[in-house]
């Protein structure tokens, strides 16, 4: 799984905006293996996948936070609030700018593939969102 459209500036956003250090978002029955949820724990927030029983750590969104300006290929000069890393092939490396598209949407894979995922920020909602036959299903809201 990709989570390549996690930016800083959402994640801070994401953390802020969830209300208490232990607020937990599921994804399916909390209780079904092959379930998702993110969580807000100690302030780091992850997302987990529910396997055998337990809940499983995919991904800490504070890792991005945590080790983006150590990496070599990446040159984030005085970002603005709500810039994206793009790739320059020419440089080689990754710099900040400006979102294209105008919306506030974040994909966690190919946006036109289908069992692809995307939060969309909507009136200071969040919508979780997956791409089945070709059409984008909320699964869930985040109010």
């Amino acid at each position: 799984m990709s989570f390549s459209g996690l930016t800083p500036s959402f994640v801070k956003a994401l953390i802020a905006n969830m209300e208490l250090d232990t607020d937990v978002h599921y994804f399916g029955d909390k209780d079904t293996d092959g379930s998702w949820r993110i969580i807000r724990d100690s302030g780091d927030l992850k997302i987990q996948l529910r396997d055998a029983g337990s809940w499983v750590t995919q991904f800490n969104a504070n890792s991005l936070l945590n080790t983006l300006d150590n990496l070599s290929d990446v040159n984030a000069t005085t970002p603005a609030d709500g810039d994206v890393l793009t790739y320059n092939d020419l440089s080689g490396t990754w710099v900040n700018q400006a979102p294209s598209g105008g919306g506030t949407v974040h994909y966690f894979g190919d946006q036109n593939t289908d069992g692809s995922w995307r939060i969309i920020l909507d009136l200071g909602d969040l919508k979780i969102e997956k791409r089945v036959a070709g059409v984008w299903i909320t699964k869930d809201t985040i109010q």
